[in-house]
């Protein structure tokens, strides 16, 4: 599982969503690192396995993004990428 977590520097919610991917993780027991990443895109950004978890078009425009993961929608997204198979 690959995991990244795409932001810019100023994001009013990036810490947040950054607290909020850590506090699920250790929840799930999942330990693969994250790629915590500068980018000029929407932000925060997390993708699991190459995929948007908020499933947003792909975009390279800089913008604080509203439209962030819930603790539930993460979760699911984690979980149902670890029980697949490589």
């Amino acid at each position: 599982m690959t995991i990244e977590f795409l932001y810019f520097e100023g994001c009013a919610r990036a810490p947040a969503t950054r607290r909020l991917l850590d506090r699920c993780l250790e929840k799930l027991g999942i330990t693969v690192a994250v790629d915590f990443r500068m980018w000029d895109g929407p932000s925060p950004t997390i993708r699991i396995n190459g995929v948007d978890v908020m499933a947003a078009a792909p975009s390279n425009v800089r913008a604080c993004r509203i439209d962030i993961p819930t603790e539930e929608s993460l979760m699911g997204a984690l979980a149902r990428a670890r029980s697949q198979k490589p």
